[in-house]
């Protein structure tokens, strides 16, 4: 069940990373002093600090066009970034609002 309600923000979908992290079968771990969140699943490691443009993934840094957010002390990112991280493609659907991530086996 979702901690919190996803929601939209600049055009993005933002869902609690813990929730659609851990239903792709991946460990998330969450430093309170760094406010940083760690995904970790299979070969892909994930470091996300809240309201950065960029994370480390696999030690490399990537940049992105939006942010890990923190809301009511759950961390959010947009459910496609994190989905393609872990390797699931997402499709959006217009009618209803419906964000679909196909998983990877």
């Amino acid at each position: 069940m979702l901690s919190e309600a996803p929601f939209i923000a600049s055009s993005r979908t933002y869902v609690p990373i813990r929730f659609v992290s851990e239903r792709l079968g991946s460990k998330v771990g969450w430093n309170q002093s760094k406010k940083e969140v760690t995904i970790s699943k299979d070969n892909t490691t994930i470091c996300w600090i809240v309201n950065e443009k960029k994370a480390t993934v696999n030690g490399e840094t990537v940049s992105f066009d939006a942010t890990l957010l923190l809301k009511k002390s759950s961390s959010f990112i947009p459910v496609r970034l994190v989905s393609e991280l872990l390797g699931s493609p997402v499709e959006y659907m217009a009618n209803p609002k419906t964000v679909i991530i196909f998983e990877q086996k």
